[in-house]
């Protein structure tokens, strides 16, 4: 059975200091930032500028354990 994902927001100034992406920072840099985590069952995504579309940096981590 799905579960809905855990969400956690942050929104960060344009300091590179709290780059996630310093490529997002870079091509807005006077712009604050959204940044995303999500955690679902297999796996952990981080969404940069998720609020930027196609333009939005997007990455995904798996949690399974591999034993």
């Amino acid at each position: 059975m799905a579960t809905d994902p855990k969400r956690i927001e942050l929104h960060l100034d344009a300091d590179p200091c709290f780059a996630a992406c310093l490529e997002a920072f870079e091509l807005r840099p006077n712009s604050s930032h959204l940044i995303e985590f999500c955690r679902f069952e297999d796996r952990v995504e981080v969404v940069v500028d998720s609020n930027a579309g196609p333009a939005a940096i997007r990455l995904s981590r798996s949690v399974i354990s591999q034993s």
